[in-house]
């Protein structure tokens, strides 16, 4: 895996910049196959054709799921061998520590807690609640899998590759969570933020109008993608921790929804 590291000392002296533009292409990639998505399945049911469908929807998913999990194998092994990966990390990390203002800082320190432990886990109760309370009790179940799983399969990721966080306090004088200070790879907020909001964001197109699905699906890419960028602006995280974390947190949530709609179809 090849890394520009010229492209890693451009992305931490224009961090808002780039995370702007990061935020703008990734939205804009979701609405286009948001809507992709739904020009096939109007196809579809004009045509009739249900099975093939949903046959071309599970090769879809596992083919990304695949390519995803080979992306992760491949960086889970550079940052274990210290690859070139390790020294894109390292100047992006010194980059940022340059440049970025200590106003831009707290403002990723506050947008930070949204992927918190605490945060989650009061999410994850009350979604719960509200859901066993609605009847909704085939999502409530799924809900909580989709979250006590991914924390399960973090930690054993972490506990497996045993990568240290870089110097934050060093970096940035900001004071750093007890919860930050456990092994980096992959990033447990970056994966909590992934399922956590896009687990809802499914619930919640599952339940709602129509005219409200795509909202609430880049409302929570918007979110899981901020509390991403957060962890490496504050230099709690390598930014190779936050990918890997995305990738984790995004082939679980694909593996609990493509569960939760085989079984819903069963």
């Amino acid at each position: 895996m090849t890394f520009d590291l010229r492209l890693a000392d451009l992305i931490g002296t224009h961090a808002v910049p780039s995370f702007l533009s990061g935020m703008a292409l990734l939205l804009t990639f979701v609405s286009a196959a948001w809507l992709l998505r739904k020009r096939c399945l109007a196809i579809s049911k004009a045509s009739r054709a249900q099975q093939p469908a949903l046959v071309a929807h599970w090769v879809a998913a596992l083919a990304v799921a695949g390519a995803a999990a080979l992306i992760f194998l491949e960086m889970a092994e550079a940052s274990r061998a210290q690859e070139a990966m390790a020294g894109f990390d390292a100047l992006l990390a010194q980059a940022l520590g340059e440049s970025v203002s200590p106003m831009t800082t707290q403002l990723f320190g506050v947008a930070t807690h949204l992927g918190d432990p605490a945060t989650l886990t009061a999410l994850g109760l009350l979604v719960a609640v509200a859901l066993v309370v609605l009847r909704q009790r085939g999502l409530a179940a799924f809900w909580v899998v989709a979250l006590v799983g991914n924390g399960s399969i973090n930690t054993v990721l972490k506990n497996v590759y045993e990568r240290a966080r870089p110097n934050a306090e060093v970096l940035h004088q900001l004071t750093v969570p007890s919860f930050a200070m456990g092994w980096s790879f992959p990033s447990g907020h970056t994966s909590g933020a992934v399922v956590a909001y896009g687990a809802l964001a499914y619930i919640m197109v599952r339940t709602m109008p129509s005219r409200w699905h795509l909202p609430v699906v880049l409302f929570a890419v918007a979110v899981a993608f901020t509390v991403a960028v957060s962890r490496v602006v504050l230099q709690v995280h390598w930014a190779s921790d936050v990918v890997a974390g995305s990738i984790s947190g995004l082939l679980w949530l694909a593996v609990c929804v493509l569960a939760f709609e085989r079984l819903g179809r069963s």
